[in-house]
């Protein structure tokens, strides 16, 4: 079986071969939503489940303290408040203090997902 993330890059360029062959705007828009869908796919391939976050977890003592990372160094306290069902769209982050999946109301016709949040909160 060929995992998702090996067939990519040829999927890629068969895209690239196939879009340089388009001479119609609304053929590209075609293509630039199946290299969207693309895109999403590849990032849920790689995406941690609850299921999976549930079962790393388990491995660990359940007395221990829970901590997200802090705004620039250091550790901070994690809530139960602070975990969050939301929607998301996949990779969207250019810029290396951006986080990979953005807000979705900056969506623009994206794909949006469901994930779980563990936000960090400022002092």
């Amino acid at each position: 079986m060929i995992k998702l993330e090996s067939a990519a890059p040829c999927i890629l360029v068969v895209g690239v071969l196939f879009l340089k062959s388009l001479q119609r705007e609304e053929e590209l828009a075609l293509v630039d939503r199946g290299k969207r869908w693309l895109d999403a796919a590849i990032a849920e391939d790689h995406a941690m489940t609850v299921e999976e976050l549930i079962a790393v977890l388990q491995k660990y003592p359940s007395d221990l303290r829970v901590v997200v990372n802090g705004y620039e160094e250091g550790y901070d306290d994690l809530a139960p408040e602070q975990i969050t069902q939301t929607r998301i769209v996949l990779n969207t982050g250019k810029h290396d203090w951006q986080g990979v999946h953005g807000h979705p109301d900056d969506a623009k016709g994206q794909i949006t997902v469901e994930a779980v949040v563990l936000q960090r909160t400022s002092h």
